[in-house]
């Protein structure tokens, strides 16, 4: 196990503090993220992350990017609430071409 240390920048003097024990924080959290092509002409798309067996509703947050520069920024947002194994997200715009991808994020 790796720990991380920080200085203090006020007090040059002031070493380390030994945050080790966050790995075993970080194992009780579930966290579940992937990344879907988005395909051609779609307003919206349904994201499955059921594979996570979430016990609760998780909290969800999703972009949206392109592989070309020249693509238009599309807006993206959650639509309705997300539930313990799907999400939707919806588009400003339809998608206008197989260059996007949808990125997401799932966590309890």
């Amino acid at each position: 196990m790796s720990s991380l240390h920080t200085q203090d920048s006020s007090d040059k003097d002031a070493v380390d503090a030994d945050i080790a024990s966050l790995a075993t924080l970080v194992s009780t959290n579930d966290v579940y993220a992937d990344n879907v092509i988005t395909p051609s002409g779609v307003s919206s798309i349904e994201i499955d992350y059921s594979s996570a067996s979430f016990s609760s509703e998780p909290a969800v947050m999703g972009t949206l990017r392109s592989s070309d520069s020249n693509d238009p920024v599309i807006a993206v947002q959650i639509s309705g609430a997300s539930d313990t194994d799907k999400v939707t997200f919806v588009f400003a715009d339809d998608i206008p071409n197989g260059n996007y991808t949808m990125d997401f994020l799932a966590s309890v």
